[in-house]
């Protein structure tokens, strides 16, 4: 029988953490992290996290900033650390030689962490100037200002850094959140793969890591208020316009998610795809659409993102809502189902040719319950599943067809292609986008101000 996955070992202890080891010898190189609960899951203001990382990442209590960058340097070791949805991470490579080693620096980072408040002003400099650019990309606007729009202000998925927001934020603050980021038992997990001996990796894991602190609790998923349909512009001097289509998504571990992928392949996800073919090959507006259904722990949109001519807007919505329409209503043909079912199968193998990419795709499925055994059977299982399927989950997704609407393009010549939208529109300027306080605030949920 054909395999996906090379050998994995997984062991949980009497703490509740879960080790997992995958090996793989094509290459000298290891990586090694550590996930503990946490990260954008916690209520805090915008950008504290991403600024304690900041603090976390200038090494270990054991010595001075310039002297661990020296030692991660001179022995090529890459560290990162990192908050997601509801973890706070580290992950470090290196040489297999040199891995222990490199776990010891993890582990002291995890542990004790320096948090120097010397190097605050400058990384509040670092992140205010970092934002003031990121909030100038209409793809960067578009991704955070739709998952807002959709989900609601300070939803794990909708906690962006804004421009000011790290001026307002307390060293304090953050030096408590660092310090407090990692911890051993129920809910973390640590991991590491490559040319390793996956035994004596745990070994050597749990023994490294048992004096750290008991987690916090696992926190429960927060039930996202979903918005009334709303249209969002970004007002941006420019010939184009980039847009989102967005409306509610799914979570990681659905029961139907097999179909729900081969839909979204199908609809939006290659060359092959609906969407693609009739917008760009066959309608002519647009060099690029795609559609997007990720899965997390927390909600995450399904969203449809293009860009075209301004004044061909009007056009291209009709067209793209026409499109979904046919989907719900008529489903995927045969062949289009058949085309998902092909690039999905075979482009699962073809992105896991690293250690580390093999090990992410262990850990998705640890998240979600699913053993390497089933995550096997699922790959192997997406050749079988039927255009009925599919089609109930395009009916699932796609639903009554309504949606939120943001988009990034000179306001004056997009809103008349915007009349049949059902409510009000609202417009924020470019210059203004990046700061929350421009942001309109009656569709928000009080509950989830900071």
């Amino acid at each position: 029988m054909r395999r996906l996955l090379p050998p994995v070992l997984i062991e949980k202890d009497a703490s509740g953490t879960t080790f997992i080891a995958v090996e793989r010898h094509d290459v000298p190189l290891a990586y090694a992290g550590i996930c503990s609960p946490g990260g954008m899951s916690v209520p805090h203001p915008s950008g504290l996290n991403e600024i304690a990382a900041g603090l976390l990442s200038e090494g270990s209590s054991k010595t001075d900033s310039l002297r661990w960058r020296t030692h991660l340097d001179r022995h090529a070791i890459g560290l990162s650390v990192w908050p997601s949805e509801i973890f706070w991470s580290i992950g470090v490579d290196s040489l297999s030689i040199d891995f222990s080693m490199a776990v010891d620096a993890m582990a002291d980072l995890a542990a004790s962490p320096r948090m120097p408040q010397s190097e605050w002003k400058r990384l509040v400099k670092e992140r205010e100037t970092a934002a003031a650019s990121a909030w100038r990309s209409p793809q960067f606007i578009l991704h955070w200002m739709s998952q807002i729009q959709l989900l609601g202000r300070g939803h794990a998925n909708a906690a962006p850094g804004v421009v000011g927001g790290f001026k307002a934020l307390k060293f304090e603050d953050a030096e408590k959140t660092g310090r407090t980021a990692f911890g051993y038992g129920p809910g973390a997990a640590i991991y590491a793969c490559g040319d390793i001996d996956p035994a004596k990796t745990i070994d050597m894991l749990r023994q490294t890591f048992s004096n750290l602190p008991s987690t916090r609790k696992l926190l429960p998923l927060r039930e996202p208020r979903y918005f009334r349909p709303t249209t969002w512009i970004v007002d941006a001097p420019m010939s184009q316009v980039f847009f989102a289509i967005s409306r509610r998504g799914i979570r990681r571990g659905d029961p139907d998610r097999l179909a729900l992928r081969l839909f979204n392949r199908a609809l939006g996800g290659g060359f092959s795809s609906r969407l693609f073919r009739s917008t760009r090959e066959e309608f002519g507006q647009t060099y690029h659409i795609s559609s997007s259904l990720s899965e997390g722990h927390q909600d995450h949109p399904f969203s449809i993102r293009s860009f075209t001519e301004t004044d061909k807007l009007g056009a291209m919505l009709y067209h793209i809502y026409k499109t979904l329409l046919e989907v719900r209503d008529d489903g995927f043909t045969e062949e289009e189902i058949d085309a998902a079912r092909e690039g999905l199968s075979g482009s699962l193998p073809l992105s896991l040719t690293s250690p580390t990419a093999v090990l992410w795709h262990v850990f998705d499925g640890w998240e979600s319950h699913l053993t390497p055994a089933q995550l096997e059977e699922e790959w192997l299982a997406l050749r079988d599943v039927s255009r009925e399927a599919v089609n109930a989950a395009a009916r699932r997704i796609l639903g009554d067809l309504s949606y939120q609407l943001t988009l990034v393009g000179p306001e004056g010549k997009m809103r008349y292609f915007l009349q049949h939208r059902p409510l009000g529109i609202a417009t924020i300027p470019i210059n203004d986008v990046g700061q929350a306080r421009y942001w309109p605030k009656d569709l928000y949920d009080p509950a989830t101000y900071m």
